[in-house]
């Protein structure tokens, strides 16, 4: 049976401080807004029920999914809040001038892993962001047009296969399934360093695996193998490796990270934390949520840290997160939260209400004061300072 439930994703500036400071957002408002641009462009949320995203500016930011899930959806939703907490602590974002540098640096160690075998040495990109790095490879190694042809290299001068980063390898394995006899060298921008050995150990044809950047594992408390449940349950892929490592991103792609689905028996993609502005990869998508801004209250009324709330129209849901319950207020209740919110002072808030409602000033007024008393003895609201409480 489905209910109408929230869900915490951020809870405060500690847990976007890596991701603002990584994305180089000045306030946790930008980042946070960068956030809910990401996570509204998710497919994943095309396989849940109609969700809704609320995002809380002021004093005490936060973000939070509102909608009708059940218990069968609870699985999809762990895994994408522990992925989400996971790359949020860990992103690794490359610009593209980190990009440049980083092929710079790749190029360099194919010169010295190619020696005098460069000049005919064949290249071949994985796409599609190998295409973008064999690009840039190009022209860093000044690598000629016949070098980018699908021909394989001469017999005794391996072939280089390129793409931007190394997870599981499952895209370099699709690339051995193909009747090479030639060795290969594979050059990409990021990966963990046990991928790369475990792929050079296990694959006869790979003489070597050669990354601009080490990608860090998570260790210890940090690892959760649930993460890549999917990866253990949907074996119709080969992989060279498992583990969960920072979160790297480019300019052109945000690497999916997938979750587990047991009611469907497949893989999802995750969710999104890059905007559309920053990252090519979705920035065509429909928006597969609502987004709902709140802006702190600067009258009547202020919003204790946690609460968020969702406006239709018809009601408002109420919650005090992360687990301080929630509430739902229809009617006359709706209409004075939202006077509440939007006046200046009590006073104004009851003169909005006596506009909408053919009531006396003073009976107006103690419903009023009788509602945000109630509202506060449950957390969701308090009076302004100098308002009656």
């Amino acid at each position: 049976m489905a209910e109408q439930t929230w869900i915490s994703l951020v809870g405060g500036r500690q847990e976007i401080s890596a991701y603002q400071r990584s994305l180089g957002f000045v306030t946790p408002a930008e980042a946070l807004g960068a956030l809910a641009a990401g996570l509204c462009r998710s497919r994943t949320w095309r396989n849940l029920p109609p969700a809704k995203l609320v995002l809380r500016h002021g004093s005490s930011p936060a973000l939070a999914a509102f909608g009708s899930f059940s218990s069968a959806h609870h699985p999809v939703l762990a895994g994408c809040i522990s992925n989400l907490q996971h790359s949020l602590a860990h992103l690794l974002w490359l610009d593209w001038a980190a990009v440049r540098a980083a092929c710079e640096h790749l190029g360099d160690r194919l010169r010295e892993h190619l020696g005098d075998d460069l000049p005919t040495t064949r290249f071949e990109a994985i796409p599609r962001g190998g295409l973008i790095v064999l690009g840039i490879l190009a022209q860093v190694l000044d690598l000629t047009p016949q070098q980018l042809s699908t021909e394989p290299s001469r017999e005794g001068i391996p072939q280089v296969i390129v793409d931007d980063c190394l997870l599981s390898g499952a895209r370099f394995l699709e690339v051995l399934e193909r009747p090479l006899t030639h060795r290969l060298v594979f050059a990409h921008l990021a990966s963990p360093v046990e991928a790369r050995e475990r792929i050079v150990a296990q694959e006869d044809r790979v003489e070597a695996c050669l990354a601009a950047i080490d990608l860090e594992v998570s260790q210890a408390s940090d690892h959760r193998p649930e993460s890549y449940d999917w990866a253990l349950r949907c074996g119709r892929q080969r992989r060279a490796w498992l583990g969960l490592t920072e979160h790297v991103c480019f300019p052109w792609n945000e690497p999916d990270r997938p979750v587990w689905d047991p009611v469907a028996g497949r893989s999802l993609p995750g969710w999104k934390i890059l905007p559309p502005g920053l990252c090519l990869k979705g920035s065509r998508n429909r928006e597969a949520v609502d987004l709902q801004v709140i802006h702190e209250p600067t009258g009547a009324v202020s919003l204790p840290p946690g609460v968020m709330f969702w406006d239709d129209g018809d009601s408002v849901a109420v919650a005090r997160l992360p687990k301080g319950g929630s509430i739902r207020l229809q009617g006359t209740a709706a209409s004075f939260w939202r006077a509440l919110l939007g006046a200046g002072s009590l006073e104004e808030a009851v003169s909005r209400l006596r506009g909408e409602y053919d009531v006396d000033r003073e009976t107006c007024r103690q419903d009023l004061e009788g509602c945000l008393t109630a509202l506060g003895h449950q957390g969701f609201l308090r009076p302004a300072s100098g308002e009656p409480g």
